[in-house]
């Protein structure tokens, strides 16, 4: 949605398309506002000729329909009551309601049926005079397939297709589709049409049916919460290489397992930087869990592949090689701040009476 004042978001509005630069305002289709875009494009569609044309044909035939449904019902009770002609009398009203909901069925293009307003008096009296089963001739009050230049087929779209150069400006059937039958074939007198949005799903955890995205209840919304978010229920992993620390050691088999990763720091009392090619190194991980009750958690290792960088090379195996505990290990759940605290507290005050 864009505005001809988009500093001021001003009326009137349009529609745009970012891909092909095609605007509603080229067809004459705009907005006073940018919402409640449904209720106003309704207008276009109520107001436009084959629409009032389709709402005139079905008031035309809906007394007819009614009247002789009527008619029938009242006939065959009255000659044959509880007789055979019942199940006649059943088929031929199955039939008359069949053609009066196919006369109500909403068609692809045109507009929802509205009854036209008619005066109480002068349709009633009508109705009491005219002969039930006799049709009206009808009269239409304007030719759809003229309304439009060249809609509807005829010498104009036959000059039009042989004169025609490009076939990216002739709208494809899924385009036309859903428009009028007696439309025009080129791509410029296309309608944007209205998709009715037919339900909302929510997604849920397959395991234990929590909602996990939840739609807005609004239909004009097209917007979905994120009810649970799954970095939340993800334990936070915290990896640390031991020979990159500078070294405390609280016992001497501490010392001894670190002199055999990386003797010379120890002796010199300084950290060595980054990794050596060829060397194993161990390194430890840290895992958090954010919930308030233990859970299994379960390591494994990704693999990673190496593309070959010509067509005659072979794919080359990773340098690097990573070899975790596969067997799955409980974490307890997450314990508040303070109790971490006053275990810091608990701690240094042993120390304290102990050195």
């Amino acid at each position: 949605m864009s505005s001809t004042a988009s500093a001021s978001g001003e009326p009137p509005f349009f529609l745009y398309c970012n891909h092909c630069r095609w605007d509603s305002a080229e067809i004459g289709i705009t907005f006073e506002k940018p919402t409640g875009l449904a209720a106003q494009l309704q207008k276009f569609e109520d107001s436009a000729p084959d629409a009032l044309e389709f709402d005139r044909l079905k008031d035309h035939f809906e007394p007819f329909l009614r009247a002789s449904s009527l008619s029938s019902s009242i006939a065959v009770h009255a000659a044959h009551p509880g007789s055979a002609a019942h199940s006649h009398h059943l088929h031929s009203t199955s039939i008359t309601a069949a053609a009066s909901a196919a006369l109500a069925r909403d068609i692809p293009g045109v507009g929802k049926y509205t009854p036209i307003s008619r005066t109480a008096s002068g349709r009633a009296h009508r109705d009491r005079t005219a002969n039930k089963d006799e049709m009206p001739e009808y009269k239409s009050r304007v030719d759809i397939a003229s309304v439009g230049v060249g809609a509807g087929g005829g010498e104009f779209e036959v000059d039009y297709m042989r004169r025609l150069r490009d076939v990216q400006n002739v709208g494809s059937l899924e385009q036309r589709w859903g428009s009028s039958w007696a439309g025009s074939l080129q791509v410029k007198d296309l309608r944007p049409l209205r998709i009715p949005l037919h339900s909302k799903r929510s997604k849920r955890c397959p395991a234990c049916t929590h909602i996990l995205i939840k739609p807005e209840q609004k239909a004009q919304s097209v917007r979905y919460k994120i009810k649970l978010v799954a970095a939340n229920y993800l334990p936070a992993i915290n990896v640390v290489l031991p020979h990159l620390q500078k070294p405390t050691f609280t016992s001497d088999a501490a010392r001894r397992a670190l002199m055999k990763i990386s003797p010379q720091s120890i002796d010199d009392g300084t950290t060595p930087q980054g990794l050596v090619a060829g060397k194993t190194y161990p390194f430890h991980l840290a895992l958090t869990n954010p919930l308030y009750d233990p859970i299994q958690v379960r390591l494994s290792v990704q693999r990673v592949h190496v593309m070959a960088t010509g067509p005659s090379e072979k794919a080359r195996r990773p340098p690097f090689a990573i070899s975790l505990p596969t067997s799955p290990f409980p974490i307890a759940a997450f314990a508040e701040a303070w109790e971490y605290e006053d275990d810091e507290d608990m701690l240094g005050k042993s120390r304290q009476s102990v050195y």
